[in-house]
């Protein structure tokens, strides 16, 4: 009931899109992700999360935080990833929508978030090798 309370309070921060908004991970996914992950579509998950971050309607890899305000969209990716989203920011995979799927307790997507004409505006790199993404898209 606490996750599900979670999951309830963390898809109305990310519908602020005029304050800031941030929300972290809480469950693993499960379920119809797995198949992704087996089939090497998506990467599996490093640690404890419910985000999902798409590359023109697929599912990529799984994300540690997303944030959201205004126009710009922040992605924190889990040290060590490596999907179609590095070739997108190498400008070898060109992407005209990405995506945050939110995950239920049992690795259902429950609430998705499409960003239509993404541009990468900024790479930060922490020390512990995540990566955090600054993303423009149309409103």
């Amino acid at each position: 009931m606490a996750a599900l309370t979670a999951a309830g309070i963390l898809t109305a921060g990310l519908l602020q899109l005029g304050s800031a908004s941030i929300a972290s991970a809480s469950m693993p996914p499960a379920g119809p992700t797995a198949k992704a992950v087996s089939e090497g579509v998506a990467l599996s998950p490093a640690s404890e999360q419910n985000f999902g971050f798409y590359w023109n309607g697929v599912l990529a890899e799984y994300v540690a935080k997303v944030s959201i305000n205004g126009n710009t969209l922040t992605v924190t990716r889990y040290p060590g990833a490596s999907s179609v989203i590095d070739r997108w920011m190498a400008g070898s995979a060109p992407a005209y929508t990405l995506g945050i799927g939110l995950f239920d307790y049992i690795g259902n997507v429950f609430k998705s978030y499409t960003f239509y004409t993404p541009v990468l505006a900024r790479v930060e790199i922490s020390r512990n090798g995540q990566q955090k993404l600054t993303i423009k898209y149309l409103p």
